[in-house]
Order: C-alpha cells, then structure tokens, then sequence
C-alpha cells in the first residue's frame, strides 16, 4: 500500500506542503469505517496517516473530530467535525450539531464520501491546492546541431543519446525554422525521470492573489433515502477504474456490513483494460501493487468475490458498445465483434467471453452501473440500458469536480442532459497518456462520485422504492466544497431540443448512429 505515495499527484496540490503537515484525529472509535478510510485515503494522497490528538503535542495544523468528540480549547487550529446521520453525513464546525446511526448496509458508503470531504476541507483550510491544475510535467532538453558537419546522412542511425549510467534515450530530430539549417535533438523527460525530477522540484506555482473564499471553512450536509432492507438482483459493472471500484467497493462491504454474504446479488464486471499500472493506485480503491500487470476486470471480481462469497460474480474483460446495442434490436450479435482478451485466463480467477454471454448478462441486469471514460461510451450504455428499460447510474469526476446522475427510459438520457457532445466526444480522458485528454487525478472527487454510485445502486436493489427519492443529477464543486443536488422536472436542459425527435431510446438510436461514421 504504500507504493501509492509515488504516484503524481502534483497536478492539483502542493505535494511538499502536504507531506508537512500534521494532522490528528480525535475521537472515539465507534465508526471504524469512517476511520480507516480517512486514513487509507492519507495513503493514497502519499502522506503519512493522521495520528491519534495529543494535547501535550499541540502541533496540529489540522484536527479532525469524529462523532460527538471534542476538547475544549480550539482556537487559532483549523478543524471540522465529522458526523454519520441516520441518513447521511454533515460537515460542520458547529458543536451543537449531534451525530446519528446509518444503516449498516449504507455505512461503508457513507464513511468514504465523508472521509474524502474531510480531506477536501483538509487541502483548501491549509491551502495545499495550487491556483491553477498542471494536468503534465515534463522538461525538454535541446541540442542544436549542425548537420554540415556529418559524415554520413542518417543521424538517429550513427549518433546515441547517452542519460544516466550512460543509458540510451530517446530522442527526436526536428528541423529549425530559421534559415541557418540546423537541426535539434530533441529528449523529453517526463515526471518519474530522476533527472526530469530534480529539475522540476526546483519550481513551483504560487498565486499573485488569494480568494479566501477557496480556503474558508464549509458547512456540508448530505442526505439520501435510507437503506435497511436486504438486496437481490443483478448488475453490471461497466468499468473498473476510479469511480467503478469505489462504486464496488461501497456496494459490497455496504452487504457485508449488513450481515449477508452476497446471497440472490449477482455482478458482471466488465472492463477492457489488460493491465493495472501504478498510475492508478493513487485512485482506484480495489488494486494493490501486487495487481499491477493484471486485467482489471479479473482482479475486481476475485477480491469481490472474496468479500461476497455467495454471490455470482463474473469477469469480462472488453467494452460494451453499439454492435451490442444492435444486437437487441436484431437477436443477433455481429460476428464483427470479438473480444480480443476473451482466451485470458487467470489461475485465481476466469474471465468470460463478453461476445458469446451478451444476450444471458442482459436478460439478467436490473441495473447498469456506468463507470467508462468517455461520453458516447456512456451513451452507448444509456441507450442499452433504455433499450431494456433498466435504470443507469452514471457519474463523471476529474480534478476538484464531479457529476452523478440517474437515468431512468421514462426521465431523462444522456443527449437531454448533456447535448451533443454525449455522443460526439469519443475521446477518452485519462490523468496519464498523451493523445488524450490528460487531467489531474485526486482521491477525493473519485471516492465521492465512485461511493454515490455505489450507494444509489443499493437503493435500486433493496426494491422499497428508495431510489425513486434520489435527486436525479448532483453536482460538487471541490474548491469550494459543496454540492448541487438538482431534481430534474424538464428531462434535461437539451429535451426540448430531442424529445420532439421521439422517446429517450429513438433519439439516442437517431444521434448514435447517426455520428458513427464521424467517430471511425
């Protein structure tokens, strides 16, 4: 676990300024969950895990209050208390405010998202979070050369770049515009690089001006319908990164904490991604470094399964995508489309072949639970999930923001909410790899989003009607820490645009398709 302090994480915060900070935790330990969380989540940010409050020590820089604790002198020591309701949480510097007892089912849930708003409110009181997000570092190195002094004509066959230890690195020759004639070697070093870090190191943002609104305490409170009843039903879990593990995470130990070993659940997991890397570990709650190299979709199933023994669980390494979608119009699924990872098998836990089992998973889903990367990804699930008049949880979170959203056939989709770059932005966002959309990547939003998910999946699947009093869309704003909980009367800021185009499915089958030549 502690492997995930390495990853970047500098793109949003002031990484150094963090790592000194010292923060406690007061309080009793009754609500374990919102404990160990807090402090998973210190790991995963790459500091040291807040200890337990001394008043002789008094070098605290932040304290946070759990339940009902408190001391008696507090001033000039930034703070928030922390408080599980029956049926939700709250952030508060008020005293008077009382603490409740969640259901167990939604506790774990609860616990996570109100372990990330503590640590949100940790980086803006103490103002680690940068003016302005760095979603890549790197440096260049530059050689001008001068090639009328070669004796051979191809420079990359003949001429090596030689780093540290005299390692080859890479390079690129680029022509100067000027008229001189000169070329460049070109190297780029990307953060990781130990030459590109020690330069980096020596440079850091800092802001001319100061909002103090950014760095003010904020009063928080969230409320959901509770959640006592057992769950049955089946779901698919359409990728396994930030938002899906956590989602996973929330809604298998939310069972187990209830009591049940998984029994009548049954979970699909499907993602298309062949090998956990590092970069991911700083967000993605389920992976350990032990997993790196391994198939998402296969580790998520083997360390659910574990949680929830009973319950049928399986693997599916590969995307859901418009050749699915006809299938359900035509009974037939295109021979057109293979998986390419459907002959992986792990000695722990076998993937399924997504191609061959489609119509069987669908025929069984009550619900989908949309964790993918790009919008007509998510669209294309909408309209899978409009097909079979099945609910989709959707949610969407990068830097210091986030969107959650319902999405039910007779509501509202995809295109009324979001217009047409639901299905015209293919491109996947990434914190990572170039020719994307890069952006930074942080605990916080991902736990958030991924746990809301997660909770309003229980809600589906306890079948008491709970799920009808979920706000259709929330909204959070992470540098000033609040939310926007939007109960969605007009189907959509776009529906009056699509809606005279026909019902939820008929205008994302018409938009869909009608974009597909443009996205290939």
């Amino acid at each position: 676990m502690e492997t995930r302090k390495t990853i970047r994480q500098e793109g949003l915060l002031d990484q150094k300024k963090l790592s000194k900070l010292n923060i406690s935790i007061c309080g009793n330990k009754e609500f374990s969950n919102l404990r160990s969380q807090i402090e998973l989540m210190a790991t995963q940010l790459g500091i040291k895990k807040p200890k337990s409050y001394n008043s002789l020590a008094n070098k605290d820089d932040f304290i946070i209050f759990l339940d009902n604790s408190k001391i008696d002198n507090i001033d000039n020591i930034s703070y928030c208390r922390v408080l599980l309701l029956d049926e939700g949480i709250t952030l508060t510097q008020d005293w008077s405010k009382k603490s409740g007892q969640p259901s167990k089912i939604q506790e774990p849930g609860l616990s996570i998202i109100a372990a990330a708003l503590v640590w949100q409110e940790i980086l803006r009181q103490t103002r680690v979070i940068l003016p302005i997000e760095i979603p890549k570092k790197y440096i260049n190195i530059n050689l001008r050369i001068d090639p009328s002094t070669f004796t051979f004509d191809n420079l990359k066959e003949h001429i090596s770049v030689l780093g540290l230890n005299d390692k080859e690195v890479d390079y690129k020759v680029l022509e100067r515009t000027d008229s001189s004639g000169h070329l460049v070697i070109n190297i780029r070093l990307d953060e990781g690089n130990k030459i590109a870090d020690n330069v980096l190191d020596l440079f850091r943002i800092s802001s001319k001006s100061v909002d103090e609104r950014f760095h003010q305490p904020t009063e928080i409170k969230i409320t959901i319908p509770r959640v006592d009843k057992k769950l049955s039903g089946s779901v698919i879990f359409a990728g396994v990164g930030g938002l899906g593990t956590w989602a996973l995470d929330t809604f298998s130990k939310g069972i187990i904490n209830s009591n049940s070993l998984g029994d009548k659940i049954k979970i699909d997991i499907i993602d298309p991604d062949t090998s956990i890397e590092l970069h991911n570990l700083n967000r993605q709650v389920l992976y350990d470094e032990i997993d790196i190299g391994h198939p998402k979709a296969e580790k998520a199933a083997f360390k659910i399964s574990k949680i929830l023994p009973n319950a049928q669980i399986n693997s599916y390494i590969g995307t859901l995508n418009l050749t699915h979608l006809e299938s359900l119009n035509s009974n037939i699924l295109s021979n057109s489309y293979e998986d390419e990872e459907d002959e992986i098998d792990d000695e722990e836990f076998i993937t399924s072949n997504l191609n061959t089992e489609f119509k069987e998973i669908i025929e069984r889903t009550d619900v989908i639970l949309c964790g993918v990367d790009n919008l007509r990804a998510r669209t294309v699930l909408n309209a899978i999930s409009s097909r079979c008049n099945i609910p989709m949880i959707n949610a969407g979170a990068q830097g210091f923001k986030g969107n959650f959203d319902i999405f039910n056939q007779q509501k509202s989709c995809m295109l009324c909410r979001y217009g047409l770059q639901a299905v015209h932005n293919s491109r996947p966002m990434s914190c990572q790899e170039d020719g994307e959309i890069p952006f930074g990547s942080i605990v916080t939003s991902t736990a958030i989003f991924g746990a809301l998910e997660g909770l309003a999946l229980i809600s589906i699947m306890a079948r008491d009607g709970s799920s009808e009093k979920w706000p259709s869309n929330i909204r959070w704003n992470g540098m000033m820490n609040q939310f926007n909980f939007i109960e969605d009367k007009e189907y959509g800021i776009f529906s009056n645009i699509f809606l005279p185009q026909g019902n939820h499915l008929e205008h994302l089958n018409i938009k869909l398709y009608d974009n597909q030549e443009s996205i290939k």
